[in-house]
């Protein structure tokens, strides 16, 4: 039994255990019938995760494009519908996003993409008095 603590057969055991309890209160046909919905859901659930984790895998430029062109046509059909129910909401949202885009421009991961700066960088790593200006230049307010 030791073999098997943790297993998935284990589990599915003490759910069966809990549901058991259950079924025990319907009648024979809604409880064959609630096994029978739960037995669906979980082999649903079982493929879409194994889906996910095979989508997960792959590493393809082709594949990651397709698929940011895909969200934002979902995002662009969601602001659609948003400006047919809500006009406010879609200016409210637009607001939003210029913010975060402005924030994001402003953090430090945009800071040093200059050529200069990238140089600047490299010969940090050798020049002390070089990498002392380059903290002075990445720390100072935008």
């Amino acid at each position: 039994m030791t073999l098997l603590q943790g297993s998935r057969s284990d589990k599915s055991d003490e759910k069966d255990a809990s549901e058991e309890s259950v079924f025990a209160q319907m009648t024979w046909r809604e409880a064959e019938e609630k096994r029978r919905d739960l037995t669906r859901l979980r082999m649903l659930q079982s493929y879409h995760e194994a889906k996910i984790k095979r989508q997960n895998k792959i590493k393809s430029k082709s594949y990651r494009k397709i698929l940011r062109k895909q969200r934002a046509k979902e995002k662009a059909k969601e602001m659609e519908e948003l400006q047919r129910n809500d006009p406010e909401a879609v200016l409210e949202k637009l607001q939003e996003l210029d913010k975060t885009r402005i924030l994001e421009r402003a953090s430090l991961r945009h800071r040093n993409s200059s050529k200069y700066l990238q140089m600047q960088a490299r010969r940090g790593k050798t020049d002390k008095e070089v990498s002392s200006i380059f903290l002075i230049i990445i720390k100072a307010p935008p």
